[in-house]
């Protein structure tokens, strides 16, 4: 079962991280996702299972495929201008009768 589009208002790009390279974080190509992001403070663990601090939080509808951690988030506004950019701190699934519903982006 998905999330209803109705709880998801807002729109966000995610440039997927791929690695490391010679010049920085390298990343690939973006995709649009509806969402809801919200901004509030709350103390996450990270991929490496450090504590750090999450400023913002988003629900994003699943499209079959993970988003990992580090990737660049774009909110976007309705007239395409961005509103902020985030890089994802932790993105887990969430299941609702055994289906994923929406990720969880912490950022």
């Amino acid at each position: 079962m998905k999330i209803p589009p109705f709880l998801l208002p807002h729109k966000a790009t995610v440039e997927p991280y791929l690695g490391d390279g010679a010049y920085g974080p390298q990343y690939g190509p973006g995709v649009d996702y509806k969402c809801r992001i919200e901004y509030n403070r709350q103390l996450v663990r990270d991929t490496e299972g450090r504590e750090v601090t999450s400023n913002t939080q988003g629900t994003f509808e699943y499209k079959g495929e993970k988003i990992p951690p580090e990737s660049k988030v774009t909110w976007i506004d309705e007239n395409n201008q961005v509103i902020d950019e985030f890089i994802v701190i932790s993105a887990p699934p969430q299941t609702a009768l055994k289906n994923v519903s929406h990720i969880e982006v912490r950022m």
